[in-house]
C-alpha cells in the first residue's frame, strides 16, 4: 500500500520533498520485495484482491497530494505506523 500512496503523491516538481518521497517509496519497495519472496518460500500466493489495496492507496496518495505537503506527511505516517502494527501482529503469530 505504501508504494502507491507515495506514487501518487509525487508531482511533477524537481524540489527535495519530491526526492525524499520517491527515498520513502523506494525503501518500501525493498520492504515488499522482501515479502514476496518470503511469501512464495512458504507457498503462498498473493491475493486475487490486492486490486482493491492499490486502488484505495492510489486514492490515499492522490487525496493527500492535492491536500498540501502537511497532508502528504500526516498520511505516511500513518501508513508506516499501520505498517509497524501489521509487522508487529505479523511477528507475534510466528514461532
Amino acid at each position: 500500500m505504501a508504494i502507491n500512496v507515495y506514487k501518487f503523491q509525487l508531482t511533477n516538481d524537481a524540489s527535495e520533498f519530491n526526492r525524499l518521497l520517491i527515498a520513502a517509496m523506494a525503501n518500501e519497495m525493498t520492504h515488499l520485495q522482501d515479502f514476496q519472496i518470503k511469501l512464495y518460500e512458504y507457498g503462498w500466493k498473493p491475493s486475487k484482491s490486492r486490486w482493491i489495496n492499490w486502488v484505495i492507496s492510489a486514492v490515499f496518495g492522490y487525496i493527500s497530494r492535492l491536500r498540501g505537503k502537511k497532508a502528504i506527511l500526516e498520511t505516511g505516517i500513518w501508513v508506516e505506523n499501520t505498517a509497524t502494527k501489521h509487522y508487529d501482529e505479523l511477528l507475534q503469530t510466528i514461532n
